[in-house]
């Protein structure tokens, strides 16, 4: 599935580039700015504008489905306008469950219980540090999704790193 925002903010635009965007689209219209399409497995490697380009048909992402997304990938939305992740959506209710990102998440767990049983970090220290030096997530963005203050995030990424420089390379 992939959840992309309608377009950039409309009000920048000049009435000639809205009648572009618009012409042969269909359903471009949202209340909450977003559309969502549904594609197959095979192609949750391709970039999401040609899996955009590829959808037939595009569907307005409800408000309820828009408020039954995790944290994180309401976080995406708002950074780059749109989002893939797989998903089992209800139809009759309008709201996403079991929603994962595409990404291999193994590669998360491996490092941080690499980092967990070679530094002797906490799980959260671990993450944190993985994360922010993934530059997926600002400190902000991250604290938030987590819900714990900002600069906590930050003390747990820099014990990390500070832990990784004092220790020898193995």
């Amino acid at each position: 599935m992939l959840v992309h925002s309608v377009f950039p903010d409309v009000d920048q635009l000049d009435d000639d580039t809205v009648a572009k965007l618009l012409d042969g689209r269909d359903q471009l219209g949202s209340e909450t700015g977003y559309l969502m399409c549904f594609t197959d497995l095979k192609h949750s490697r391709l970039h999401p504008h040609s899996i955009s380009d590829m959808a037939d048909e595009k569907y307005p992402v409800p408000r309820p489905a828009l408020e039954s997304l995790p944290p994180h990938i309401e976080a995406e939305l708002e950074q780059g306008g749109e989002s893939m992740f797989f998903a089992r959506y209800d139809r009759d209710s309008h709201e996403f469950y079991d929603v994962a990102l595409p990404t291999d998440q193994s590669d998360y767990i491996e490092k941080a219980a690499e980092l967990m049983t070679r530094l002797d970090c906490s799980l959260p220290e671990a993450l944190d540090y993985i994360v922010l030096e993934s530059g997926e997530y600002s400190p902000k963005t991250w604290s938030s999704i987590r819900d714990v203050r900002e600069r906590q995030v930050k003390a747990n990424a820099d014990a990390v790193r500070d832990n990784l420089h004092d220790r020898p390379s193995e």
